[in-house]
This record gives structure tokens, C-alpha cells and sequence, in this order.
């Protein structure tokens, strides 16, 4: 048998814990007759569970697969949660809190106390993003080659595998790289953005389609995984509604133009003609999500709203009439953590 090389340590680990439950129970039962008891107080019940912190080995299962049998084996950890993430909120102002805004290339975090951003994380996943795409591109290919697909059998089984596996690779990946940050920085909840239910855009190649589909499902695989890991380190992660995170400038919080620096392709920058600051969007969405989590999060009127869906003038790479031609070097394009802000990046 092949495992892990924790796998022993793991082991162990539970077995001292499951023997030192055993002799706790051997020592109450001795106890409770002793004394004609018949059921356990409250205190022997709670000295009978399982240690905060330890790993303790649960039934195994036996799994077939095409190159043989595995034996997983399911391990329980207990671990402190304090108290629900709404009633923190109200009970401590100073509460680190985590926001992250997840994308198709790239996921943009934002950590702060109480209302002072500390820091700021970039996670590209675009290579991934593309690697995707490609082998899609190739099964379509090789579908339009072999004709009508057979009904009751898998074609490009290999390929499909491939790409399920590069999901599941960088879901992980990316949980764990937030994880690993807001443990860093001692964040105890996360906010992410709560996903509606996909719509696909008209007018794309099957390829393309299927790659969005697939990167959309991949932000709520991160998610979930980010509440496995997450709470193994008693951090919660909730979610809020994410309307006009990415049009609303982190400042003045009024709707802001989305441009492309070049006039073309996907508008990945923000302007506000307001208050003047120039960045990019997904970071304004992270920085955004914090009135979100705080409940202050300040709405666009209806006038607003036809205001921005009005036709972008030509020029300055789409941006709005009236906002500023700061570049991103300028003082209005500084972050609101203050200064250029950090940030990092992980591939």
C-alpha cells in the first residue's frame, strides 16, 4: 500500500487520542457504578470528546477505481469557532476581516482592521485559465472529426479528465493561498462575493462558452474549498451580494466608468470622474465588499444608473465623460490602504 507521507503521523495521532478517550470512558464507567449512577454530567460528556486540534481517524472506504482499490479514510479535527460572524460584526468594530473578489484570470483580496485596509493580495490563475480554453478548443475539434457523439458513450474521455483535474488542482491552489494569507495576517472571517446562477453570453464560440461556464463553477469550487481550510483555522467565510462592486469607486462610493487602457478588449480598469481614482476594478470590488460585510455599502439611484448605461464617448480608451486622465502612477491612483499598497503575487 502507497500513502501520503503524513499519513503516519496522522495515524498516530489518532490513536493516541481514541486510547485516551477509551481509558477516560473505562474510568468514568468504574466511577458511575461506584456511585449507582446511570448517566454521564455534562463534564464527562464533554471529557469523552475529542481533543481541539487533534485528528481522529473515522471508518475507512473502500473505493474502486480503473487502476486498482483505494482506502480513504475520512479524518475529524474539532476547532473553536467564536461565535457567529453577524454577532462579531456588531461586537467588535476592530474585527480583522478578509474580502476577495474572485475572477476568471485573477483573485484580488483585501484585508482589514476594523476600517484601516492592511494589505492586499493578488492571485493570478490566468495561464491556468488559458490551458483550459485550449484543451476545450481541442475537444471541439476532434468532435466535429468523429460526428455526432454516440448517446451512452464518453468521447475524449483523456481530455475531459484532464481539464477536470486542472479545476479541482487550481481550486485547491487557490484556497489554499488564501488561507495561507489571512492565517498571515490573522483575519477571522472572509467575505466573498454570492454567486447567481450562470448566464451565458450569445454570439461566443462553444469553446469560449464552455471555458466562462467552467471558470464561473471554478469560483464556487474555491469557495468551498476556502470554508474546508478556513475552518480547520476557525475563520468563517460568509457571503454578500455583489451588485455594483466592480462599477462603485472604493472613495466616494459613486458609479464609476470601467475602461480599457488601449480603447480595446475587456475593460479592466476604473475611473471615477468624482473623486478622481484610477485603478483597477477588481481591486475596487475587493476594497468594496467592506461596506458590503459592514452593511454600508451605498446604493446608485436610478438616475444614476441611466447616467452610466448612457453610450461611453470615444476616446480615452472608453472611459466616462468628465472622469480624470490620471494614470495609475498618479497620487488619484493610489489605493485606499494607503499609500501604493502592497501587493502580492502568487502563481
Amino acid at each position: 500500500m502507497q500513502g501520503p507521507p503524513y499519513a503516519p503521523e496522522l495515524f498516530a495521532q489518532s490513536q493516541a487520542e481514541k486510547e485516551r478517550i477509551a481509558g477516560e470512558r473505562m474510568a468514568q464507567n468504574r466511577r458511575m457504578a461506584e456511585e449507582g449512577r446511570a448517566e454521564r454530567t455534562r463534564e464527562e460528556r464533554a471529557a469523552l470528546r475529542p481533543t481541539v486540534g487533534a485528528w481522529v481517524a473515522q471508518s475507512p472506504v473502500l473505493i474502486p477505481k480503473e487502476e486498482g482499490w483505494w482506502i480513504h479514510v475520512p479524518f475529524e479535527c474539532r476547532v473553536v469557532i467564536r461565535g457567529k460572524a453577524e454577532d462579531r460584526r456588531l461586537a467588535e468594530p476592530d474585527l480583522r476581516v478578509g474580502t476577495f473578489d474572485l475572477n476568471a484570470a485573477s483573485t484580488v483580496g483585501a484585508a482589514w482592521q476594523g476600517k484601516r485596509c492592511i494589505g492586499i493580495k493578488t492571485i493570478r490563475d490566468a495561464r491556468e485559465n488559458e490551458k483550459r480554453e485550449k484543451a476545450l478548443r481541442t475537444v471541439a475539434k476532434k468532435q466535429r472529426k468523429s460526428g455526432r457523439a454516440v448517446k451512452g458513450e464518453r468521447s475524449n474521455r483523456s481530455l475531459w479528465n484532464y481539464i477536470r483535474n486542472l479545476d479541482d488542482s487550481l481550486a485547491w491552489q487557490i484556497a489554499s493561498a488564501i488561507v495561507t494569507w489571512a492565517v498571515a495576517l490573522g483575519l477571522e472571517v472572509l467575505v466573498f462575493e454570492h454567486l447567481r446562477p450562470y448566464r451565458p453570453r450569445r454570439g461566443l464560440s462553444w469553446s469560449r462558452r464552455t471555458n466562462r461556464k467552467r471558470s464561473y463553477w471554478l469560483r464556487g469550487k474555491v469557495v468551498k474549498r476556502v470554508r474546508y481550510l478556513a475552518l480547520i483555522h476557525g475563520i468563517l467565510v460568509v457571503e454578500r451580494n455583489p451588485a455594483w462592486t466592480s462599477r462603485a469607486c472604493p472613495k466616494c462610493h459613486r458609479l464609476a466608468e470601467r475602461f480599457s487602457p488601449g480603447g480595446t478588449g475587456y475593460p479592466s480598469r476604473l475611473a471615477c470622474g468624482h473623486y478622481g481614482w484610477t485603478g483597477d476594478a477588481n481591486v475596487a470590488a475587493a476594497l468594496n465588499l467592506k461596506p458590503k460585510w459592514d452593511r454600508t455599502f451605498r446604493y446608485p439611484t436610478k438616475e444614476e444608473v441611466q447616467v452610466a448605461a448612457e453610450p461611453r464617448r470615444a476616446g480615452n480608451g472608453g472611459a466616462a465623460s468628465g472622469a480624470n486622465d490620471r494614470t495609475a502612477d498618479a497620487p488619484g491612483a493610489q489605493s485606499p490602504c494607503g499609500g501604493a499598497g502592497k501587493t502580492d503575487t502568487a502563481a
